[in-house]
């Protein structure tokens, strides 16, 4: 659960108990779903900065720092974007890049993430156009992945 609209929102056990601790709900625990977001990456992932001050680099894959880079949305069925922006804010201690760069989501802790389009791009969404230059294919089993292999036959010949 987050404070923000994700496109690939997600009741998890936790949600559905944080419900249940309020009195009000009583929920179906088998309507929960898994999420694999920082899983596995151990309390640092929640208790040290998301990038790292000295290098301005993320400490985890679900993190990014290049609001000129394209990767994917953590699902992988999405082409997606760093969430970074230059707001002119200071955010004191979560002022990684100390320039002012910031988190295109406000409830992140300053910490940008992989987030769609504004208009998704859906790898499984077969009406995209597809391109040849980075071997791409749209498709009910396709799935977004980065990598910086690219077919040299479409840079033609020199």
């Amino acid at each position: 659960m987050t404070p923000t609209i994700q496109l690939d929102a997600r009741l998890s056990d936790f949600t559905l108990a944080l419900l249940e601790a309020t009195g009000w709900y009583i929920p179906n625990y088998n309507m929960s779903e898994p999420i694999s977001w920082g899983k596995s990456r151990g309390c640092d992932f929640i208790t040290t900065t998301c990038i790292d001050t000295d290098t301005g680099v993320p400490r985890w894959p679900e993190f990014c720092s290049d609001a000129d880079y394209n990767g994917c949305y953590w699902g992988h069925e999405y082409k997606g974007r760093c969430g970074i922006t230059t707001k002119g804010l200071d955010y004191s201690e979560y002022n990684y890049w100390h320039n002012f760069t910031a988190s295109s989501d406000d409830f992140s802790n300053n910490c940008p993430y992989w987030d769609t389009f504004e208009t998704p791009i859906s790898c499984k969404d077969t009406t995209q156009t597809s391109s040849t230059y980075f071997d791409e294919v749209f498709g009910m089993n396709s799935r977004c992945f980065v990598n910086t292999l690219a077919d040299e036959s479409s840079f033609g010949s020199a």
